[in-house]
């Protein structure tokens, strides 16, 4: 599977909130065509693995190094607890390599699938990954940006405020557009 990622160009990442700037995320970001030629194509579906869809779940930016993106219907497609551990180390391992240059870094999340079903299903994912990032990355979250929430994503929050502090919880901002 090839599919290639688009670079990151002309989005001021001081001012996220701008219209520019998430007209310019969503387009480079949230591109549906290539999501719909893998989702709409069952031949694909069928010999894809969690591996394949990784890059594309979760990436770090090509220009600014200390951003990093992670789009949920990626994940969506085949997650499963037998994979839990692949996708954690595969989030670890961009992280990582991220912090090789950088202090700090910015997330830009984009949930638009999540859904009550998902939290429920994947409680416990949820769970381990915050528990796992909060210990290995201590204060390592510059800031982290979510797009497209469905309603229910505030029950989401209410499980990762558990499991981090209020200060890392602060960095956590909504973006609706």
């Amino acid at each position: 599977m090839s599919f290639e990622k688009e670079k990151v160009e002309n989005i001021n990442v001081e001012n996220v909130e701008s219209n520019d700037n998430l007209k310019l995320i969503e387009q480079r970001f949230l591109n549906d065509h290539k999501y719909n030629l893998i989702i709409n194509n069952s031949q694909l579906l069928e010999i894809i693995t969690i591996f394949d869809v990784l890059p594309y779940f979760c990436f770090q930016d090509e220009t600014y190094s200390d951003i990093i993106y992670i789009d949920y219907r990626y994940l969506k497609i085949n997650m499963s607890k037998d994979n839990y551990t692949s996708i954690i180390n595969y989030i670890i391992s961009v992280f990582e390599k991220s912090l090789l240059t950088n202090d700090m870094i910015t997330y830009h999340i984009f949930v638009k699938s999540l859904t009550l079903s998902d939290i429920e299903n994947h409680y416990n994912f949820i769970c381990d990954l915050t528990l796992i990032l909060r210990e290995k990355f201590p204060d390592k979250l510059n800031k982290c940006y979510i797009y497209k929430a469905p309603f229910i994503f505030s029950s989401l929050l209410s499980i990762i405020s558990n499991y981090i502090d209020k200060n890392t919880f602060n960095k956590i901002q909504l973006i609706k557009y």
